[in-house]
């Protein structure tokens, strides 16, 4: 055999064995990705499209997965994500979308980078792995839209999002960061302090995950409001919901809590009144805040309902 007809035989045995390696394309069940970092992704995901979903513009649904604990199990953040499409489902089913849950680990032994919550650290870390989750993410929806193409179902450009606590953290984060991307999200309970669109507040700086101030350092770009305008977003709480995230230090540094104690209240009942009123200062008109009496910190049947009837009226726009 010739040496080029050689390669070209190589060529193809690693083509076919990249094809193989490509899970088969099903429908109504959780599919597994594996990770694939030339393709910007570290970890794993899970990705049900349903046979009735739109084929001609499917809007795909994504829930970052939220373990609750750190563990350097990955087992553990994969049985936590598979269980998130129970969270997912009653509002993913009447809606007949596909579902994409990451699997994000959560580590002990690197427990100060609250991944779940794509927190500070997230961004500023030179683990490889662990940086940068937002851009890994973005990097798992082109590649579930790309598996859905095969499967014979096209994607809408934009997304919704949805998460509650540690996860409504990453969900309100990753809309201001990425708004082009986002048509939609519902942000449940988001760790004490819903990010707001500003870069400062009484004379402070608000970095992030407060704000926008160091928004280029931490990102590379400038933060674009007409396009974090334009995104719908829904913020819900419940009114006994005291769950605070801004006095622990994975959550947020010792700084940020000082910062926040002083300029949005020590109470997160107090925080979010006042976030409501920056965002409606700002001008985000696309922006609604509901708190629901008698709830603590859980997603209650009528948060879903709102969920619910929040994304079939982004959907119907």
């Amino acid at each position: 055999m010739t040496r080029r007809r050689l390669l070209a035989a190589l060529l193809l045995c690693l083509s076919a064995a990249k094809l193989r390696a490509q899970p088969a394309f099903k429908t109504d069940e959780p599919v597994r990705f594996a990770a694939d970092p030339a393709k910007g992704f570290h970890w794993d995901y899970f990705l049900l499209v349903p046979a009735a979903a739109d084929r001609k513009a499917a809007t795909l649904l994504v829930v970052p997965n939220n373990t609750g604990s750190v563990d350097d199990d990955i087992a553990a953040h994969e049985k936590a994500a598979l269980l998130t499409f129970d969270q997912a489902r009653p509002i993913a089913s009447p809606l007949n979308l596909p579902v994409l849950i990451p699997v994000f680990p959560r580590p002990k032994s690197n427990w100060q980078i609250y991944t779940h919550a794509l927190d500070r650290d997230v961004m500023t870390t030179d683990i490889a792995e662990l940086k940068r989750l937002d851009l890994q993410l973005l990097a798992m929806i082109q590649d579930a839209k790309a598996a859905m193409a095969r499967g014979g179902f096209k994607s809408a450009d934009k997304v919704l999002l949805m998460g509650f606590s540690a996860s409504g953290m990453f969900v309100n984060r990753f809309a201001l960061l990425h708004p082009k991307a986002v048509r939609g999200a519902a942000i449940g309970s988001p760790g004490g302090l819903p990010m707001v669109p500003l870069k400062s507040r009484d004379g402070s700086a608000l970095r992030y995950p407060i704000g926008l101030s160091d928004f280029v350092e931490v990102t590379g770009a400038e933060p674009d409001l007409e396009e974090m305008k334009k995104v719908r977003l829904h913020f819900f709480l419940g009114a006994d919901d005291q769950n605070d995230s801004v006095v622990y230090r994975d959550g947020f540094e010792k700084e940020d809590e000082d910062l926040i104690l002083k300029v949005f209240g020590r109470n997160l009942q107090d925080r979010w009144a006042l976030c409501r009123k920056i965002y409606a200062e700002e001008k985000f008109g696309n922006a609604e805040f509901v708190v629901y009496p008698r709830a603590g910190h859980k997603v209650t049947a009528e948060m879903t309902e709102g969920m619910l009837k929040f994304f079939r009226t982004v959907l119907a726009r």
